[in-house]
């Protein structure tokens, strides 16, 4: 499951809790209903290692699937959960539209908005269409 359905099935307020609550150093999580898996690997060897509740601290992972068969990427799930933040910040997909058009037309003359801000907020629609489709505010 992509993160995008996790935030349509689940709401962006699990999505927040699951994030706020992951151990540092967690790159990805796999919700289940007693609670979350949360997994990291190492870059230099490809080792997987699982967060354990029990002992509070990260134990080599020697489980027979791979987790990303699984599992959710935090830093995705992170950028839909602050997109929609973004969105709903400036009151829903409809007016954010219209501020994203406001920000081409007179933005970067006016107001001294960068190139960068406006992609952010073109992503931040993108995000929100790819979870809830062009129709929800």
């Amino acid at each position: 499951m992509k993160p995008e359905q996790f935030i349509r099935e689940w709401g962006l307020p699990e999505a927040k809790r699951i994030l706020k609550e992951a151990p540092k150093h967690s790159q990805f999580v796999i919700p289940c209903l007693d609670g979350e898996m949360y997994f990291s690997q190492r870059e230099d060897d490809g080792k997987w290692f699982k967060w354990s509740m029990g002992y509070s601290k990260w134990l080599e992972y020697f489980g027979k699937c791979n987790p990303l068969d699984l599992a959710y990427s935090l830093s995705d799930l992170k950028r839909l959960v602050e997109s929609l933040d973004r969105i709903a910040q400036l009151g829903g997909l409809s007016k954010a539209k219209d501020h994203l058009d406001y920000l081409i037309s007179f933005g970067s003359e006016f107001a001294g908005v960068s190139k960068q801000e406006i992609s952010e907020l073109q992503q931040a629609i993108r995000d929100h269409e790819s979870i809830y489709g062009g129709g929800h505010v």
